[in-house]
């Protein structure tokens, strides 16, 4: 089995990424070890103004992206980084780029649903739900580098017990529950308008 890497700069940081490996099952993704080592020198400055990681120092991010065994992905553009119909434990984190999430119906007609930059999350709500197909896919609008989680070892807590867990759980949650605010008032918003046009 081979793997092609290569080098990403990201600001004063170097890490190694892999071009997407699709002999990698999605929803098992297994990484090799020598990525996931390589990944500890992300810029985790950048990691701190993300909303995932507030409250978290460079040194508590750096342990926690080794105990979540966290790895960055490279996607080029036009690339599925998450496709309907699959299963997946894992969500992103854009470094780089803009990633879209897409639904493509039975015709072939592709809307768009979302986007998202640098910075954001998606994918987080399937990864946290135990089996559930996803319906929507997830595509690189330009070549973009992901650091992919792992929602089980997120919510877990490991042997250590460490506070990095708790913390972390609360931001994922704080995102989660913002997004869900989010809809809901699109929703109504939605609803409103259709009530007005009767």
């Amino acid at each position: 089995m081979h793997f092609r890497f290569s080098y990403i700069k990201i600001k004063s940081a170097v890490v190694f990424t892999t071009k997407h490996i699709k002999i990698m099952k999605r929803s098992n993704c297994s990484v090799p070890s020598q990525l996931r080592k390589e990944n500890y020198m992300i810029d985790t400055e950048f990691l701190c103004r993300s909303r995932l990681f507030r409250g978290f120092t460079k040194e508590e991010i750096t342990s926690l992206l080794e105990c979540l065994n966290a790895a960055v992905k490279t996607y080029r553009k036009g690339e599925y980084i998450f496709q309907a119909g699959e299963v997946t434990e894992n969500f992103g984190m854009i470094i780089e780029g803009k990633v879209q999430i897409i639904s493509d119906d039975y015709w072939g007609e592709r809307q768009i649903l979302a986007g998202f930059g640098k910075g954001q999350l998606f994918g987080e709500a399937y990864a946290c739900m135990e089996k559930m197909p996803l319906l929507v896919s997830a595509i690189a609008v330009e070549e973009s580098q992901v650091l992919m989680l792992n929602a089980h070892r997120v919510l877990q807590t490991c042997t250590s017990a460490c506070d990095f867990h708790r913390r972390l759980v609360e931001n994922l949650v704080g995102i989660l529950a913002k997004k869900n605010l989010t809809l809901t008032r699109k929703i109504d918003q939605i609803s409103k308008k259709q009530s007005e046009e009767k």
